[in-house]
């Protein structure tokens, strides 16, 4: 099917949204590592957006190359995760929200790679293709104002990427200036085997939200044995944003 784009207005709110939650989270002193739109929960009554999947999160409690590991989707991963041996989980965050919103405006993906996840051990030639280069092409037609957010999100430097709380703030396209980060989110101290040096836990496979979690309705007996189970209609409701985008009904 032909791929398809969000108006700047809608993708505006959802990437909001994504900030508010990869905000959150960094606040809590996580990093998820796999950001991409097939792990962004849509609602469509109410356009809510939540971040799901997080198998390869890991705690980070402070800003800093404090990263390891060559974890991520190709079309999605920072550079430096391809190059360096270690990187700033919340960078990379941010790097993949800029990807995420490029695909919403664009209708396709700003660089070149293919859609696999990426590993240690990698050819160098497929990590040749693990830059920062891309363009912006003349249709359609995406406001200056979107294009220079992005270009700050996909910047080739981490410590050029503003932070989710900063880019919250950003009065020309985001347009959130009175963001102010929740009070009932404190920072998460290190734990025992963190303050030890052990791998930390790994954080539990569920989504990060502003908000009280989605909960699915309970159903009948039979409507469960019709279905097969009482959250196959739940899930059914739901859907990837990046379904939407790429696949639309």
């Amino acid at each position: 099917q032909e791929q398809r784009r969000l108006p700047e207005a809608k993708a505006r709110l959802i990437v909001r949204q994504l900030l508010e939650s990869v905000a959150a989270m960094h606040r809590r002193g996580w990093v998820h590592r796999d950001l991409k739109l097939e792990n962004v929960i849509t609602d469509p009554r109410t356009n809510d957006s939540k971040i799901i999947d997080f198998g390869f999160a890991v705690r980070q409690a402070e800003a800093g190359p404090n990263c390891r590991g060559v974890i991520g989707t190709a079309q999605y991963v920072a550079p430096e995760v391809i190059w360096d041996a270690h990187y700033d989980g919340r960078a990379v965050d941010m790097f993949a929200v800029g990807v995420m919103m490029y695909v919403m405006l664009y209708g396709s993906y700003p660089f070149k790679r293919g859609n696999f996840g990426v590993a240690e051990h990698m050819r160098s030639a497929d990590k040749r293709a693990f830059s920062a280069t891309y363009r912006f092409p003349h249709r359609p037609t995406v406001s200056e104002e979107a294009k220079s957010f992005m270009r700050s999100l996909l910047a080739s430097a981490p410590a050029d990427r503003p932070t989710a709380e900063q880019a919250l703030r950003d009065q020309t396209w985001v347009r959130h200036p009175d963001y102010e980060p929740p009070c009932d989110l404190p920072c998460e101290p290190l734990t025992v085997e963190e303050q030890q040096g052990e791998p930390p836990l790994p954080l539990p496979h569920a989504a990060f939200e502003m908000d009280p979690p989605m909960t699915p309705p309970q159903s009948s007996a039979k409507e469960s044995s019709d279905s097969g189970s009482p959250l196959v209609g739940w899930v059914r409701s739901k859907t990837t944003l990046f379904g939407r985008l790429l696949f639309p009904s």
